[in-house]
């Protein structure tokens, strides 16, 4: 029986700035995890190991700061663009506070910050020796629950909140059969199940909505979609909450096998091959309310199928609100091949050349006014590399040079105020990464790494909703070519080194000293690479230092993070055309230090 706990308790990274100009600590840390492992030989040749596992964090570590004003930045006059007039209800009321500068962790804001997660599993484990053939079963069960709020327009004027409620309820099941160790011929065969339901609850609240509701239900009438009425709302607090809500089911199963065929001494093949099978199905809830909950869209009275259970008969609003299933279900299937070869050139040096398929199952953007599934993201990756160690293991080298071919690829990006994820074309990947260290005395290591990175889209056509249109032309209807576009996220380059100490001291303990320096080049967070939301490149240094007690069971470590304390953002979001349009998002941790006291028991 083996009892694992640890406990995380942190200042916060931000400071919150109430109208009143009180303080709270905010992206901070208090959380607690345990993980039990029992372990008992059921049988001489079968071992049954059961483990459970609990998670609980309460604190307030999901703070948004402020990156750019989006299309808006440096551009004034795009505010009075068809795509850009919807921010400006927002706008009057977060300028009428203070408001949060950019990449500052100094916040205003008005309302409470919070975020409680509950996860909790149980895992069993059956391996049993079948005469030298190896037998796994494995299932698990995990339920994982979240309650959040936050707020995006970062003023401490009354004016937005972000709750998101969320549970999950996943049941796995494996089985594999290995062959006997030390055959020409070595293979694994399975299969696996997958389950899993989804309920999620986001709710987006703007004090700001009525001018722009009006605006709309006079021009639907305008365009004779709607019978004149008089038009009357009046401005509340109450008005109105944005529901990006609803719920997904998954089922999967997969049958895999893999075999390593000795061709010569120094000559291994890899084949193998996966079957996957997914469907998937939902209901949306993508409506707005005026509090405590009463639907304000969509209107059942003009528009009787935007609210339905029927998924054949469903139909969005003008405005995109539907409370509906979704068109499902729908069903992903791939069958995914894998080649390879190892070549040892020495004992300390291998090559290896691998081509495989890989499937990303297609689904549901639930909490928005889609009815129909993104499709599939299929990859062949091809990697060509060589692992090995020289100077009887003084120095050590892993380099690989590879390519990544991708068909419909999945993107995230937010469409009419949701946050959505598009199949946005085909991309590719041409890198090369390098890995090595050099072991320059007993006690002395110095390590270095570089990753360089072309990942563009080399085919795609999609609109850029809030680039400003033609007038003779939709709002939001640009069509942007993708090609030669940067793929978010990814650097062209990155480099990492470091130089480590580790030495016995007289009492009988060991003591390690560490300094790690890590520099990326710039990225972008959107598929259109916009300036506005991008990060330049930027460094991060590390120091540690552990002692280890004689025993073995103990240690202590001072640490200290991003020493230079550099300020960066680790992915951006947009808020949506009528939340200000805005890009926010996490910033990675500041300079940090602190102690960790290990116990092994």
């Amino acid at each position: 029986m083996r009892l694992a706990m640890q406990t995380e308790t942190r200042d916060g990274y931000a400071t919150l700035i109430r109208p009143d100009d009180s303080t709270q600590d905010t992206d901070d840390a208090q959380n607690i995890a345990a993980r039990l492992t029992v372990a008992l030989d059921i049988a001489p040749a079968a071992t049954l190991t059961v483990m459970g596992d609990y998670y609980r964090a309460d604190d307030r570590a999901n703070a948004y700061y402020y990156a750019s004003a989006g299309y808006g930045e440096g551009d004034p006059s795009w505010y009075m663009t068809r795509e850009g007039i919807q921010t400006l209800p927002y706008f009057a009321i977060k300028n009428a506070g203070r408001v949060t500068e950019r990449k500052s962790r100094e916040l205003y804001a008005d309302v409470p910050y919070y975020n409680d997660v509950e996860v909790w599993g149980i895992t069993g484990q059956l391996d049993w020796d079948l005469g030298g053939f190896g037998l796994q079963l494995l299932s698990s069960y995990r339920e994982t629950k979240t309650d959040s709020q936050n707020e995006f327009d970062l003023s401490d004027s009354f004016n937005t909140y972000v709750g998101r409620a969320e549970g999950h309820w996943q049941f796995t099941a494996d089985v594999q059969l290995s062959s006997p160790i030390g055959d020409a011929v070595s293979w694994i065969a399975g299969a696996s199940y997958f389950s899993e339901d989804n309920l999620i609850d986001n709710d987006v609240f703007g004090d700001f909505w009525e001018p722009i509701l009006i605006q709309g239900l006079t021009d639907l009438q305008n365009a004779n979609v709607l019978p004149p009425f008089p038009i009357v709302i009046p401005q509340t607090t109450a008005c109105c909450e944005l529901q990006l809500s609803g719920a997904q089911d998954t089922e999967a199963f997969a049958v895999f096998a893999e075999a390593d065929i000795e061709l010569s001494e120094r000559l291994t093949a890899r084949v193998g091959g996966r079957y996957s099978w997914e469907q998937r199905d939902g209901a949306q809830r993508f409506e707005l309310l005026v509090l405590p909950g009463i639907r304000f869209a969509p209107e059942v009275l003009f528009f009787p199928n935007s609210v339905t259970d029927d998924r054949n008969a469903a139909q969005p609003d003008p405005f995109g609100f539907l409370v509906a299933p979704v068109r499902g279900p729908s069903t992903f299937e791939a069958f995914t091949p894998k080649l390879g070869f190892d070549f040892e050139a020495s004992d300390d040096v291998l090559l290896y050349a691998t081509v495989q398929r890989g499937f990303k199952s297609g689904g549901y953007n639930i909490g928005s006014s889609q009815q129909d599934p993104f499709d599939p993201e299929k990859i062949w990756s091809y990697e060509l590399g060589v692992k090995g160690e020289l100077a009887d293991g003084a120095v050590g080298l892993n380099s690989a040079i590879f390519y990544y071919d991708y068909t419909n690829l999945q993107a995230q990006d937010s469409v009419a105020n949701q946050p959505i994820i598009r199949n946005v074309g085909k991309a590719r990947v041409l890198g090369f990464e390098f890995e090595s260290y050099a072991k320059v005395s007993d006690t002395l290591r110095l390590e270095a790494n570089a990753t360089r990175l072309d990942a563009t889209f080399t085919d795609g056509e999609l609109t850029e909703p809030l680039v400003p249109a033609a007038l003779t032309e939709a709002p939001g209807s640009v069509l942007r070519d993708l090609d030669g576009l940067r793929l978010p996220r990814a650097p062209k380059w990155k480099f990492g080194g470091a130089v480590q100490w580790n030495g016995d001291v007289s009492n009988g303990g060991n003591l390690v000293a560490r300094l790690a320096y890590n520099w990326q080049s710039k990225i972008y967070f959107t598929i259109f690479n916009i300036e506005a939301a991008s990060e330049p490149s930027y460094g991060l240094l590390d120091a540690r230092l552990a002692y280890t007690g004689a025993s073995g069971w103990w240690s202590v470590t001072a640490f200290g993070k991003n020493l230079t304390n550099e300020t960066y953002f680790t992915n951006q979001i947009l808020t949506g055309t009528v939340y200000g349009a805005e890009f926010v998002g996490p910033l990675g941790p500041p300079r940090t230090y602190g102690i960790e006291v290990s116990v092994r028991f």
